[in-house]
């Protein structure tokens, strides 16, 4: 007996389809919707599906797919289905079957081969005493062998529990016949071809078949499904057909697979095939000898109600076949062919007596959507995890987790698609990494371009300040970029506030840029503006902070320099609200020769109210303070900005998550007019605020380290209950000396905090992770 190799020439024609079917899908409501930017107004979550991150997934996913379909990862999937096979627990031995195998041993002692009518026919009449309730015999009778053959024949009529077999063959073989004399007994004949996968190896059952006219075996159904029919009709169980033409068998419904199935790709599945669920990775039922038959060393309770099956298991034989479970066998790898037949029978019995389930997979569009979900999620864990260890431990338990679900579907009999998701997802993820690394660094290439045409805009401003050109005909430009505080600031007196209010609804701005209403001022200082206002065109209730810019000159070149520089704070303030910590750029605008900024409204508590209320913090609480704004000050330096103007009175505590919101940005608010005495106003970025800003800063030269003194004084003044100014400095070296004994707290603490505020910039920590750094190895 031979395995049937399976050919099929419309594999081009199968994959064009598949393609078909994948474009469709892509032009349907569903893609629609991925591709749909679900945010309708400003505040409102920006989602978009067509994020670059997401696109790489989409694209490593369909890649996969098409891969997948064209078979590239036949042979792996395959391979991975062999080895969740070989892990998978073995069932109980199946005591319903008995083998009688025709060993090496037996060959010799019969001294003939092939085994006489004679032999065959005595082997019968031993086991059919014993009452079984069929037998299979997995050897060719199409010709006499003699001695024997006319009683073996007579035997043969008159015994229906007998099932012999032939071969229904390919298009190379005409096949081989059943014994002449029930030739046209077709119900009492099964076919013993298997369905061999490329290596030789048997993963697939054959239930029935439709042969050519030609061939010499013209039964339709197999050996397997011959024995299990009987077996279960002695249960009043008898084959059904569903509507959709399926076979059912009591509690089963045996579907057949087609060309996709699993991890299969454009079989030929002609016929009707099932997937072995191998019961072990030996015979799975009781397996006794010829001899152990003929000379009668066997229990008879081993043969009465049950089905025994005769085949030959000598290597001579060449009834020998390749397995899932070969490859992790050293020895012996190959499994009898009758051994396969008992493992498909005891497979049909236990599916329709509801014992062990069949194989079932994923619809192919379900396998699309499985292999893309990974890919996407691989980009998008990239994206989230950009450590490189930090990511391959996500990494890794992603993929963890995508191996458990195939696992435990496995377990429960589904064969899930693994080598495909499993490559797109480290595929999309690597590709991802790599996006971000190329992004990120264009990203601070084009924030230091920003930077640079920023600073050099403000150089251009200041140029026209000290030609003497007078404040009413070149006005500056002073803002920061989102609300300064929840209420009006204590050093605004409210007549400056209400004045405000009356020049803007004087001029008809009853809606500024025609959707934001304003409900209330919060705060007025230089030449901007700030207020709480209403987003009217909004799906529900919005509240934002909008800016306004006030350019009360008309000089030209003042305007122009500052419409440049005002787009030039929209884009570094649209780049850098993706960070939690920072307020979100909503909208900008252009009114009257005047600039507004629309910003996410903060509705939290300012850290000055939190530190006039407490006094003091715990040295806990203030670590945990400075490593909340440390956070957001290592994103800001990544993108080459420096913020300023850090102060309490910037920081407001998040409601929902209680983070430190950082607000106020703005460089422009180093261009500032002079008052009447000739003095510069003191609340600016360049001078800053008293007591945080650094001397490096006055000097308008400001770096990195300039925002971590600003932060290191923050964190004395929680500490201490002193404010900055009251502090008392080194006069040689103008540091400032905390007395850890009047501090009563831990020494590395005011040593940190100590380098953080040291007079000249060199001498502090250059950059937040540095400080983070050093605050995480504290045992406080």
């Amino acid at each position: 007996m031979r395995g049937v190799t399976p050919h099929d020439n419309r594999r081009s024609i199968i994959v064009f389809c598949k393609f078909e079917v994948l474009i469709q899908l892509l032009q349907g409501k569903f893609w629609k919707y991925l591709t749909q930017r679900l945010s309708s107004s400003p505040g409102s979550p920006q989602i978009s599906w067509k994020q670059p991150l997401v696109f790489i997934g989409l694209a490593i996913g369909l890649l996969t797919v098409g891969a997948k379909q064209l078979g590239a990862l036949e042979s792996s999937e395959l391979a991975t289905f062999g080895m969740m096979l070989r892990w998978r627990p073995e069932a109980e031995r199946d005591e319903r079957l008995l083998v009688v195998s025709v060993t090496e041993e037996d060959i010799q002692a019969q001294q003939q081969w092939p085994l006489s009518d004679a032999t065959i026919h005595k082997l019968l009449l031993e086991l059919n005493q014993h009452q079984p309730i069929a037998i299979g015999l997995d050897i060719y009778r199409d010709i006499p062998e003699p001695p024997g053959h006319e009683e073996f024949s007579a035997y043969l009529q008159q015994n229906s529990r007998i099932v012999p077999v032939c071969k229904v063959g390919d298009s190379l073989s005409r096949g081989i016949g059943s014994p002449p004399d029930i030739t046209e007994q077709r119900e009492r004949v099964g076919f013993a071809d298997l369905v061999v996968d490329s290596g030789g190896i048997v993963r697939r059952g054959l239930l029935f078949a439709s042969p050519d006219e030609e061939s010499r075996c013209q039964t339709n159904s197999s050996l397997s499904f011959q024995l299990a029919r009987r077996y279960l009709r002695n249960l009043g169980i008898e084959p059904e057909q569903t509507p959709e033409e399926k076979v059912k068998l009591g509690q089963a419904v045996f579907k057949p697979l087609s060309p996709n199935s699993g991890g299969y790709q454009n079989l030929d599945a002609r016929g009707y095939q099932i997937l072995l669920n191998y019961r072990s990775s030996s015979a799975g039922v009781r397996n006794i000898t010829l001899q152990d038959i003929l000379q009668n060393q066997f229990e008879p309770s081993w043969v009465e109600g049950k089905i025994v099956l005769i085949g030959v298991t000598a290597e001579s034989g060449k009834d020998l076949f390749y397995t899932p479970y070969s490859a992790g066998f050293q020895d012996n790898q190959k499994m009898p062919g009758v051994i396969v037949h008992a493992q498909l029978t005891s497979q049909i019995i236990s599916a329709a007596l509801g014992e062990k389930p069949l194989f079932w997979y994923l619809p192919e569009w379900g396998e699309l959507l499985w292999i893309v979900f990974w890919s996407i999620f691989g980009a998008l864990i990239a994206s989230f995890a950009r450590h490189p260890l930090r990511l391959a431990l996500v990494e890794g338990a992603a993929l963890g987790a995508l191996l458990g679900i195939c696992w435990f579907a496995f377990l429960q009999a589904g064969w899930f698609p693994v080598v495909a998701p499993t490559l797109a997802l480290l595929g999309s993820s690597t590709t991802a990494v790599v996006y971000s690394a190329y992004q990120s660094n264009r990203e601070r290439q084009e924030m230091a371009r920003l930077v640079e045409q920023q600073n050099q805009d403000l150089e251009m401003l200041q140029a026209l300040f000290r030609r003497g050109e007078s404040i009413h005909e070149a006005t500056t430009v002073a803002w920061s970029h989102t609300n300064e505080e929840t209420s009006i600031p204590p050093d605004v007196e409210a007549e400056t506030v209400i004045a405000t209010e009356e020049h803007l609804w004087k001029q008809g701005f009853t809606k500024l840029g025609k959707r934001y209403e304003i409900t209330e001022a919060l705060g007025s200082g230089g030449f901007a503006s700030t207020y709480l206002a209403k987003d009217t065109l909004a799906s529900k209730t919005l509240m934002c902070v909008v800016k306004q810019l006030q350019t009360a000159g008309h000089n030209e070149q003042f305007i122009q320099i500052a419409r440049r520089l005002f787009h030039t704070e929209v884009e570094i303030l649209g780049r850098l609200g993706h960070h939690p910590q920072i307020p979100q750029l909503l909208d900008s605008f252009e009114e009257g020769d005047e600039f507004y900024l629309v910003e996410e409204y903060i509705a939290g508590n300012l850290l000055s109210s939190e530190l006039r209320q407490a006094q003091k913090l715990e040295p806990k609480e203030v670590v945990e303070l400075i490593k909340d704004v440390l956070s957001t000050l290592d994103y800001l330096h990544q993108h080459q900005v420096i913020h300023r103007d850090l102060k309490p009175n910037n920081l407001i505590r998040s409601p929902q998550n209680g983070r430190l919101v950082l607000i106020d940005f703005g460089a422009v608010k180093q261009i500032q007019p002079q008052d009447q005495a000739g003095e510069e106003v003191e609340k600016t970025v360049a001078i800053g605020t008293k007591g945080y800003t650094p001397p490096e800063q006055y000097a308008g030269q400001p770096n990195f380290s300039s925002d971590l003194y600003a932060l290191g004084m923050i964190g004395i003044q929680a500490l201490t209950g002193i404010s900055p100014n009251q502090l008392e400095r080194d006069k040689n070296t103008g540091n400032i000396q905390l007395k850890i004994s009047f501090l009563g707290v831990d020494s590395q603490l005011t040593a940190i905090l100590e380098k953080m505020v040291r007079y000249h910039f060199r001498d502090r920590y250059q950059s937040a992770k540095a400080v983070l750094e050093e605050l995480n190895h504290l045992s406080i």
